[in-house]
């Protein structure tokens, strides 16, 4: 079975747009709306018919992820980046 690295990366934004939302809110106390809703209503797609439908179709709704994705995977070990990198990582192993 071939791999679809297309529908990998759209998850792992899904789930780094996750814990960016969470680092937002408990460092500011607020996150971006937009990328909140996408996430918020990826929770209640339970029959998509593709893995960017679960994200409401444009790759767009996903900015915030696909931004903090590049950051997490070219981050060093130390400051906020590191932060999010442990976070992102134990979200994907739970």
């Amino acid at each position: 079975m071939a791999k679809n690295y297309y529908d990998i990366t759209l998850a792992m934004a899904g789930i780094s747009q996750a814990a960016r939302l969470v680092q937002q809110l408990a460092h500011e106390g607020q996150c971006d709306r937009d990328a909140l809703h996408t996430s918020l209503n990826s929770l209640l797609q339970m029959n998509p018919s593709s893995t960017l439908a679960v994200f409401g179709g444009e790759e767009c709704n996903l900015k915030v992820g696909l931004e903090t994705l590049m950051g997490v995977l070219n981050a060093n070990n130390k400051g906020p980046g590191a932060e999010l990198t442990r976070y992102t990582i134990s979200l994907d192993g739970a």
